[in-house]
């Protein structure tokens, strides 16, 4: 890799593989690569459905809920960004308990259902996304992503 002054900028695929405990290890763990592909994708929906029309779309077109979506998009992608496994993990759990409890919320007429007007669309995504999001808290391996 590229030297300055002897220091190495980047590391090596070895370092990043190594099971030395006292070498640097640099990567994405599963938990916050999850978490950035999973509110990208709410990021990226919530900002489609502000400018789709009313009629022609299946999913909430509701200001505050595409508001709620691109904020919650952006919290995860910024928590991602710090590539921290333990608050990735734990931002994927409540991240997803927020979303899974929108698709409970929907069938079951619980607050906020009158504000966000879900949909079916709105319903399977909630609970797509929301499971994933929870059932990838739980899962612990180590490995590093590069």
């Amino acid at each position: 890799m590229v030297a300055l002054y002897g220091q190495r900028l980047l590391p090596d695929i070895e370092v990043c593989m190594a099971k030395d405990p006292g070498r640097r290890k640099t990567g994405m763990n599963l938990n916050t690569l999850g978490l950035g592909i999973f509110s990208t994708l709410i990021l990226v929906i919530g900002t489609m459905a502000f400018f789709m029309p009313e009629n022609l779309t299946l999913l909430s077109t509701t200001y505050p809920y595409n508001l709620f979506r691109v904020d919650l998009g952006l919290i995860g992608i910024i928590i991602a960004l710090f590539n921290n496994k333990k608050i990735s993990k734990y931002s994927n759990l409540a991240l997803g308990t927020l979303i899974a409890y929108q698709a409970i919320a929907s069938f079951s007429h619980f607050y906020p259902e009158e504000i966000f007007q879900w949909t079916i669309l709105d319903d399977i995504l909630n609970a797509d996304i929301g499971l994933g999001m929870i059932l990838l808290s739980f899962f612990e391996k180590d490995e590093l992503i590069h």
